[in-house]
């Protein structure tokens, strides 16, 4: 019996398990099924986001979400609940809108019909229920008309495939809809739990109703880390057989339910916790020490998991521990809980259990916590995530000249992610004393980095806008439309009149890893546009940092992953870094930090890189722009893609990873390694540095001209055009992408030493090399801004040039006087510039004034002109120096065309005076005096070629007289007033000695008769100067200083004239004039040489006295005097007179001359334009705009006059090149004419020197790169 009982057991057994495997295997119908299945979910997933493709899907979404939505409303009738309606969103699911009804019925009914379609026996019976749903559905559904249309399809759709072939059609229609069915169930809970789109999942709204739903789970969430500072004193414990411990235990347990272990996706709801001594938690790392220690740390507490850890008490009993317990959530914002409990471990014989619980903790995300302390000896710190990551209050601070450091996390990563990076630039920065460093860190996109980089960036800018309380009255003004959001930026509307003119930060910078890199590209280019351009015009740019950046979008990667990417598995961001072209919708969003709209769809990361876009712009600005890459192991950006393409790194370095690779990743990030002292030793040996050098420009090789750029290399020459990189490559083991940021202290330690360069190599706090107040303008603003200053310096006198020039009123601000003249040099020495190479212009003027006398406004003009064609080239990205280069080629051949045009009348004596007097006429036609140029030019000439070659115009009087000279003195009293043949000493010498005049000495007299005796002994010594005087046998008699009562009535007795207090210019003329010398002692008469005139007689003009020496002979000198109705037209006709002098003095000097009237302007513009067709490259570009600046002189006297500029000049361009070279604009008669025979003559010298000067001052300018103000000087100094 027991051998056959176990017989047919065993047979039995093989019965059954022979069952089972029958079972188990799918037969051919099944098998068939599964396939079908499994094509449907691919074609799903391919078609769900496929740009047009997806429409094909549309109708079955909308068959999908109805049915679902009909679900609920089913149970819910059957439930009492009153329907008020379904709203169907293919993309974003339905909702169906009741109230009243049993929800815990009610909200899983929307899945009941998920079964039907993998019920295949029962599919006609399942098509029959969705047909009459269908009909119901056209009832209940409220959205519009398409949705019944479709509805209506899909009634007509099975009627039809229950006909044909016995319905077998029917069959796979409902197992599609099945499968939809299921897909949609599943998109709806990730929607909730990892994208957090529009509408709360069913499976949310029932864990609510529930209770034991993890979204709303005490704990900390994404990016959190609550940190706990623990002390630890054993003598506030009273003593007892378990006191003092020898131990101290402490325990953190993941309370998270062990049934999401495996919700990855909506997770991983893990945390890391670590506790060390506060002494050792406060360092950075272990590269600097000696004292080497191994942390207490579990990098990954799973759900349901304790971890325990034994703290050795020191001897005193005394001790400090910190414990910082981080979140490790990647993809929601689900929280985790947790509790920490702390045990002293008792000594053997004590008479209670093993441990003694005196400390108890558990976190609520956001709050303070639940904390019951069992013991005195313990007193704790409970620090929250808003704690750790507060951001200060910029307006409590007492300086403005605050640095602000933007940390940027990337993909799917958080604030904490920089944590460690943000503590080691705070220990950097501890002793900073001159400035403030603040890190901005925002959580504005944790768990939103999918939306995109555009939308990312703008949330981030707008957040640091409203932080920085940015004045909205620093915008120049609005670039976009009233109703853009961009314009809306949030600020703060306190009424602190301070935060009103001027931002609370001075200094910033950018880092960003990973994502975070392209996030602060945009981020800048956003500040700079809808700032309009002052953000950084206030805010000096620093530092631009990229860590491990995808800065050519994520193309290299493996074929899976690019395919995710497209197919917006991660969003709108991996479109992005896919390299998809946006729509004009996405352009037209993203347009506060990209070019203009060109009208061609093109990639948003190719759109940032384009040279005028904002965030281009906006990036140069920074004074260091670093990146770094890492060579190997990093998974997740490509080396290629993060070192910006360009490098002369030699070492061969792979770009591609298998799927095996990724797998490892992922296993990895799952189970942390366990941080042990070969792991640290390890990571605190050999730097991982390998590379750390700048590429410049011109350090990129030129394109294969045989194959065509890809989008990769064309992103990288984009960013290269214009700016410098400092490029830094680390070779880390393990995963490099999270190390090289050290995402977490102690498990990302190998990238300590990178951070540690990071911080040596990039200052926060720079060597201040200016007092304060200085300011510094680089690179562009520079250059821009001395563009901007000197093109206004040359509009503002252009005005006034030639000879139908305008006026302008200089009014004086204090004093209220004013000033009436078209004289560039006036106005330019009347106002105050602020600007640096305004001034430059106005210097640069002031020396053609200097050398020649005219041509002011002429120099600055024309160099205005040049820097405004040079600013087109710079913005066309030609080099400066290229554009010097050019202008120097120009100038040469200008100034070789005008000294052939030159012509030189110095030997023929009538000839010369003739083109004297045209050079004053061409003067004066510009001046006040232009009515009388010929009288006054016949005058200017007469009193220059009186000076005999000198160029001293001092020796030339002009004396204004209002409504109507030479001396402006009068004759002493009972003086002759008329004197003929004249001979007259002129002298400088003290003629007022009526008393002693000892510096220092005292006389003191005893009586007044030697007080008398004196005054005759004075008067004795006067007489004999006077007789010494007499002894040259004078008549005239005329002195620098005063003359007194005793010495005038001795000259009077002896018939001589004698004039006092003339100016020293005065007697220095008087002399020439009369061919005398200035005389200080009078002991030999034979010495002195004696003035001569036919007349001196004392005359009256308007109503003033004035003394008049005629007859001289043929003197050096002479005195012009004017008269005038006002004093403003008397100093503008003495500025003119000054500038026909000044000219001519220079003539006689430089007896050269050439035609005016625009004439020699149009010649050297011919010359130079025939040297750009023989000058090579870029420079003939410049040569030719040489050119351009040179017609602008005859264009401007033409507008000037209020004549038609573009015909009068084209007339003029014309005739040069058919051979009239001397022609030029008759102003007169609004036409062109030959300017020899016209008269229109200019001096060489003075148009040489306008070339020049004009030139030299557009090269001086285009040269500068910085602008360095100086900080005023403080009283005391």
């Amino acid at each position: 019996m027991p051998a056959l009982f176990e017989l047919e057991s065993t047979l039995v057994e093989r019965d059954i398990g022979q069952d089972i495997h029958t079972r188990l295997s799918p037969s051919d119908k099944e098998k068939r099924t599964l396939i079908i299945i499994g094509i449907y979910i691919l074609v799903i997933l391919i078609l769900w986001k496929m740009p047009i493709l997806n429409y094909i899907l549309y109708p079955f979404k909308l068959l999908t979400v109805g049915l679902h939505e009909w679900s609920h409303a089913a149970v819910g009738c059957c439930t009492g609940a009153k329907i008020e309606g379904i709203e169907l969103d293919p993309d974003e699911g339905g909702v169906t809108r009741m109230r009243g009804g049993i929800q815990c019925c009610t909200l899983p009914a929307g899945a009941l019909l998920v079964f039907c379609g993998f019920n295949v026996v029962a599919s006609k019976v399942a098509s029959i229920v969705l047909g009459v749903l269908l009909i119901i559905l056209l009832f209940w559904a409220r959205n519009w008309w398409p949705s019944r249309v479709i509805t209506i399809f899909f009634i007509l759709v099975i009627v039809v495939l229950w006909v044909v072939k016995d319905g077998e059609g029917v069959v796979y229609f409902v197992l599609f809809v099945g499968v939809m069915s299921c897909l949609y169930s599943l998109w709806d809970i990730m929607d909730d739990l990892v994208f957090r789109k529009v509408n709360e999942s069913d499976a949310s709204k029932f864990a609510k109703l529930s209770g034991c739903c993890p979204a709303q789970f005490w704990g900390i969430t994404v990016g959190e880390i609550t940190r706990y500072r623990i002390q630890f004193d054993s003598t506030k414990h009273p003593s007892s057989t378990a006191w003092p411990p020898s131990n101290l235990v402490v325990k953190i347990t993941n309370e998270t339910s062990i049934l999401y272990r495996g919700a990855f996706l909506s997770g991983p709801y893990s945390i890391s916790a670590s506790c060390i001594e506060t002494v050792h938690a406060n360092r950075l790392n272990l590269l600097t020490t000696d004292n080497f220690f191994t942390p207490n740390l579990n990098p990954s507490i799973k759900c349901g998991e304790v971890w325990q850890v034994e703290l050795a008490v020191p001897s005193n009993g005394i001790g400090d521990w910190t414990i910082d317990i981080m979140c490790e959530i990647l993809f929601s914002l689900n929280k985790v809980k947790y509790n920490v409990s702390i045990f002293a471990c008792v000594p053997e014989g004590a008479t209670i259990d093993d441990e003694l619980q005196i400390f108890d903790g558990e976190a609520i995300a956001s709050q303070d916590g639940t904390t019951t302390v069992y013991s005195p000896s313990i007193q704790y710190e409970f620090l929250k995530p808003y704690d750790i990551f507060k951001l200060p209050d910029l307006t409590t601070f007492s300086t403005r000249d605050i640095h602000l450091v933007v940390l940027t996390h990337g993909i799917h990563g958080s604030m904490l992610d920089e944590l460690y990076l943000k503590e080691a630039l705070e220990n950097k920065c501890i002793d900073r004393k001159t400035d403030s460093i603040v890190f901005f860190m925002s959580d504005v996109n944790h768990s939103y980095t999918e939306d995109g980089i555009e939308a990312c960036g703008e949330r981030l800018a707008k957040e640091l806008l409203k932080y920085i309380k940015w004045p909205s009255n620093l915008n120049k003004d609005n670039i976009h439309n009233e109703n853009d959001s961009r314009d809306n930026i949030d600020s703060d509307d306190s009424d602190e009149s301070d935060f009103k003119d001027k931002p609370l930060i001075s200094k910033i910078s950018l880092i960003g890893h990973s994502l975070g890199g392209l996030i602060n590209t945009f981020l800048a280019g956003y500040l700079h546009s809808v700032t309009n351009g002052a953000f950084f015009n206030h805010i000096q740019p620093i530092h631009f940092i990229t860590i491990a950046t995808p800065w050519l979008g994520s193309t290299d990667l493996s074929w899976y992953i690019k395919i995710g990417l497209q197919l917006g598995v991660v969003g709108q961001t991996g479109k992005d870094l896919a390299l998809i072209a946006r729509s004009r919708e996405e352009q037209e969003k993203a347009r506060g930090a990209v070019q203009e709209d060109t009208g061609e769809e093109q990639p948003l990361l190719l759109a940032l890189a384009q040279p005028t876009s904002p965030s281009h712009i906006a990036v140069s600005k920074f004074h260091n722009r670093t990146l770094y890459a890492n060579t190997a192991n990093d998974l997740v950006v490509s080396f290629r893609t993060s070192s910006l393409y360009f490098h002369d790194y030699d070492e061969e370095i792979s770009f591609k990873y298998t799927i095996n690779d990724h797998l490892r990743h992922v296993l990895v990030s799952l189970s942390p390694l366990d941080i042990t002292n070969d792991y640290l030793s390890k990571c605190m040996g050999s730097s991982p540095i390998l590379y750390d050098k700048v590429i410049n420009p011109e350090d990129i090789p030129p394109p294969n001209e045989e194959m065509d750029i890809t989008i990769e290399e064309q992103i990288a020459r984009e960013w290269h055009k214009d700016m410098s990189w400092r490029k830094v490559f680390v070779q880390l083991e393990g995963e490099a992408h999270t190390h090289v940021i050290v995402r977490r202290k102690w498990v990302n330690a190998a990238g300590w030493q990178v951070i540690e360069h990071l911080l040596n190599e990039h200052s926060l706090a720079p060597i201040q090399i200016f007092q304060d107040e200085a300011t510094e303008e680089r690179a562009e603003n520079a250059r821009l801004s001395s563009f901007v200053g000197a093109i206004a310096v040359g509009d503002l006198v252009k005005s006034t040039l030639g000879p139908k020039g305008m006026d302008k009123i200089l009014q004086s601000a204090s004093k209220g006087d004013i000033i009436v003249t078209n004289d560039g040099a006036t106005i330019l020495k009347s106002i105050a510039l602020d600007n640096a190479a305004a001034k430059v212009l106005v210097n640069i003027s002031k020396v053609q004034d200097d050398e020649v006398g005219d041509g002011t406004t002429t120099v600055c003009v024309l160099a205005a002109e040049l820097l405004r064609e040079a600013e087109k080239l710079v913005n066309q990205k030609i080099h400066p120096q290229t554009v010097i280069d050019g202008y120097r080629i120009a100038s040469a051949a200008a100034y070789k065309a005008l000294e052939e045009s030159a012509v030189d009348n110095g030997a023929n004596p009538e000839a010369f005076r003739k083109d004297l007097i045209n050079i004053a006429r061409t003067t004066l036609s510009s001046k006040v005096l232009s009515q009388d140029k010929g009288y006054f030019a016949n005058l200017a000439v007469d009193a220059v070629l009186r000076l005999k070659g000198s160029t001293n115009l001092e020796h030339i009087q002009i004396i204004k007289k209002v409504g109507g000279f030479i001396l402006d003195k009068k004759i002493g009293v009972n003086q002759p007033k008329r004197i003929e043949k004249a001979k007259i000493l002129v002298a400088n010498t003290p003629m007022d000695t009526d008393k002693i005049k000892i510096f220092g000495a005292r006389v003191r007299v005893d009586a007044t008769g030697k007080l008398a005796e004196l005054e005759r002994a004075e008067r004795d010594k006067m007489k004999e100067k006077v007789e010494k005087i007499k002894a040259h046998g004078i008549n005239c008699f005329v002195n620098r200083q005063l003359i007194y009562n005793w010495p005038e009535q001795l000259f009077a007795d002896s018939g001589i004239m004698s004039i006092e207090h003339a100016d020293f210019d005065g007697i220095e003329r008087l002399a020439l004039v009369t061919g005398g010398e200035i005389a200080s002692t009078f002991d030999h008469p034979e010495l002195v040489k004696l003035g001569y005139c036919d007349l001196i007689e004392e005359v009256i003009i308007g109503e003033d006295k004035l003394i008049k020496f005629s007859g001289v002979a043929a003197g050096e000198a002479c005195t012009i005097v004017l008269r005038g109705a006002t004093n403003q037209l008397l100093d503008e006709a003495e500025r003119s007179l000054h500038d026909a002098l000044s000219v001519l003095t220079q003539t006689v000097k430089e007896t050269r001359t050439v035609l005016g009237g625009g004439c020699s302007e149009m010649l050297m513009s011919k010359a130079v334009e025939e040297k750009a067709k023989t000058t090579a490259g870029k420079k003939a570009i410049a040569v030719e705009s040489f050119a351009k600046a040179l017609r602008q002189i005859p264009t401007i006297l033409a507008d000037n006059a209020g004549y038609d500029s573009a015909d009068l000049v084209a007339r003029l361009r014309a005739a040069h090149y058919e051979g009239k070279s001397t022609y030029g604009l008759d102003m007169a008669n609004n036409t062109i004419g030959d300017m020899r025979e016209i008269g229109i003559t200019e001096s060489y010298k003075l148009k040489r020197q306008v070339l020049l000067s004009a030139s030299e001052a557009a090269e001086m300018i285009l040269r500068v790169d910085d602008i360095i103000r100086c900080a005023p000087r403080k009283r005391g100094q």
